[in-house]
């Protein structure tokens, strides 16, 4: 998963919560990979993907899947695209959770690469701010698939506390707590996980939310404030679904 998902939000904090907490995976291009992740034949987690699926399980191409992504027209008239930049690794590449991704024997973020990732972000001006929502999709074979993302999501809700520092002339020393979140109340996919990231500083907070579903050999991941993934987190699955 390359960085699933740095949603650019209004604040500082929201910002760096989200860089903490979805820096761990990086992709690549080849569609017929295979890492040592999905090469352990005795990973416990590898259980979640050996039932049949409904889908087909050869990775899409990154053009295809950007074909899936929501628009802006999808949303609706007061959302507008919004260019997402690329982000810098962590320098021992697994970022603060580095011990809990040991956990899972991941040593070494190329062990959770997956086959394609694309990724898109939405701004909605709401009173003085701005808030933006961002959506990734990501393409392997079920089994890869399933297993990155359970060990994603199981890593991010056991990491923290977390602390950043001080954005300059901003804010004071940012603590980010992380937990599980309920999960939509809609079945979407053959697997779904929600987190919510809360950053406090002085005496502020922000809550971030990131909804993973994976169906079959596609997964959507939508990162942002708690209310605009639970409006679109439907209607992003249903587009990642096109053409299945």
């Amino acid at each position: 998963m390359t960085h699933l998902g740095i949603a650019r939000l209004k604040s500082a904090a929201g910002a760096v919560a989200i860089a903490l907490t979805l820096s761990a995976c990086g992709s690549s291009q080849s569609p017929d990979h295979t890492s040592p992740t999905e090469a352990k034949s005795a990973d416990p987690l590898a259980g979640t993907a050996e039932r049949p699926f409904s889908s087909g399980a050869t990775p899409l191409t990154a053009q295809k899947l950007k074909q899936r992504l929501l628009a802006a027209s999808d949303l609706g008239p007061a959302y507008k695209a919004v260019p997402q930049a690329g982000e810098k690794d962590d320098n021992d590449g697994l970022g603060p959770c580095k011990r809990e991704f040991a956990r899972y024997g991941i040593k070494d973020p190329k062990e959770l690469d997956l086959a394609a990732e694309v990724k898109l972000g939405f701004a909605l001006e709401v009173g003085d701010g701005r808030s933006v929502l961002q959506e990734s999709l990501s393409t392997d074979t079920p089994k890869k698939l399933a297993a990155v993302y359970k060990i994603f999501f199981d890593v991010l809700s056991t990491c923290g506390p977390l602390e950043a520092p001080a954005e300059p002339g901003k804010h004071g020393k940012i603590t980010i707590e992380i937990e599980k979140a309920p999960l939509p109340t809609q079945k979407l996919g053959e697997e779904q996980y929600a987190i919510v990231s809360t950053s406090s500083w002085d005496s502020e907070s922000q809550a971030t939310k990131t909804v993973g579903v994976r169906d079959g050999n596609v997964g959507t991941v939508l990162t942002g404030p708690p209310d605009m993934v639970d409006q679109n987190i439907a209607r992003a699955v249903a587009k990642a679904k096109v053409g299945k």
